[in-house]
């Protein structure tokens, strides 16, 4: 027996479950995620039920332990994957978080006679409205949402650039990540967390609940903040099945990382965060040895945030928005500059765009000195409840 296992060396493997609550191990090499430090846990827990009984003394009798629950942590860099388009190695959390995602496969050559928001397409298939992409005009490339489509004729963008747009200008590819309205896209998944690459910590049939965009600070590394809840719990000894292969891709540092507001006005802020929770529901069964056999995603998907613009000495706007609930649209990206001045590194890029939010408190607080409003904001799908609240692209 050896005592003493170095935190160092866990490593976290992340599968989809085939069948709700069986476990699968990592399948391959690029199955694992690398957390932050301390950033990580998967915490089994069974229910106590307490027995009532008169025995004739002041002893307790020994309780029954009944329904196992599985919770877990994973706090990951705020990266994508190193490759333009493709999927960060946050792949499967955000998507079964969010419910589902879609790619804009290959760059897309544009045709002629652009403005500084619209692109001219023969062919508009690859894009959606959401979608985040890179315009890559050559020593100015703009990150933006697609707000707009005409069919086979343009796309329209939320953030104007600084001119009419090249022709033939080229526009990257994407992953995007969106809500889903269909429970079958909600998968579960086998978490693995192999502690000092010794003792295998497994959650099982495990959703993600939560996310919050945290460290979005001026000259400071982001984090992706996931965390959840799941059917059931296993330790045992075992080491990883493999030396797992990592995404060599940099996280972005939150400098020239802009945010704009109110259809791709730039707006001057210190700090900004994005929350996003949608709570999951377990289905019982005494016929389960565990208690639960499967869960589901219930209730209304909650998006929420803050932002901390300077206050304006000429404008009370945003006191105006607050007042008469006034809804507005908000993007922020994050992306590595290239060697090319003014160009993005591709495959370092990654933004989050909220087409409807509302002011739901609004004060003035110090910042060092300087006076900012403390905006907290939600988004919704829209009057209506059918729009998606959040978009989330990597590029």
């Amino acid at each position: 027996m050896t005592i003493g296992i170095s935190k160092d060396l866990t490593v976290i493997g992340l599968e989809e479950e085939v069948t709700e609550g069986t476990y699968i191990a990592p399948q391959a090499a690029t199955s694992y995620v690398q957390p932050l430090d301390g950033g990580y846990s998967v915490n089994g827990s069974k229910e106590t039920k307490s027995r009532s009984i008169l025995s004739g003394t002041f002893g307790q009798a020994r309780a029954r332990v009944g329904i196992k629950n599985a919770e877990f942590q994973l706090n990951l860099e705020a990266k994508a994957s190193g490759v333009e388009g493709e999927k960060p190695e946050s792949d499967l959390l955000f998507k079964n978080l969010l419910g589902t995602s879609r790619q804009v496969t290959g760059t897309q050559t544009s045709g002629t006679t652009h403005t500084t928001t619209v692109i001219n397409f023969a062919d508009t298939s690859a894009f959606a409205v959401g979608d985040i992409v890179v315009v890559k005009e050559a020593g100015a490339h703009v990150c933006s949402p697609i707000k707009a489509i005409v069919v086979n004729v343009s796309i329209e963008l939320v953030v104007a650039a600084g001119s009419a747009y090249s022709d033939n200008v080229v526009v990257s590819k994407c992953t995007t990540y969106l809500g889903s309205n269909d429970q079958n896209d909600y998968k579960s998944l086998s978490v693995s967390m192999y502690q000092g690459n010794e003792i295998l910590d497994a959650g099982i049939g495990v959703r993600p609940s939560s996310f919050s965009l945290s460290g979005f600070s001026t000259g400071e590394l982001a984090s992706f903040e996931f965390s959840g809840d799941g059917l059931s719990f296993n330790r045992e000894d075992g080491a990883a099945p493999h030396s797992p292969t990592y995404s060599d891709a940099t996280p972005p540092l939150i400098l020239s990382a802009c945010v704009y507001e109110n259809n791709g006005t730039a707006i001057d802020i210190n700090d900004m965060s994005i929350s996003i929770s949608h709570s999951n529901s377990f289905i019982l069964s005494t016929c389960s040895e565990d208690g639960r056999i499967g869960s589901r995603k219930t209730g209304k998907r909650e998006v929420t945030g803050t932002i901390n613009p300077y206050l304006d000495d000429t404008s009370v706007a945003r006191w105006t928005s607050f007042d008469q609930n006034t809804p507005f649209d908000l993007f922020a990206y994050a992306a590595n500059p290239s060697s090319v001045a003014g160009e993005f590194e591709l495959g370092s890029v990654f933004g989050v765009y909220l087409p409807n939010c509302i002011i739901t408190s609004n004060t003035i607080a110090d910042l060092e000195g300087i006076l900012v409003e403390e905006l907290e904001f939600t988004s919704d799908g829209s009057e209506s409840g059918e729009e998606n609240e959040i978009y989330i692209s990597f590029i």
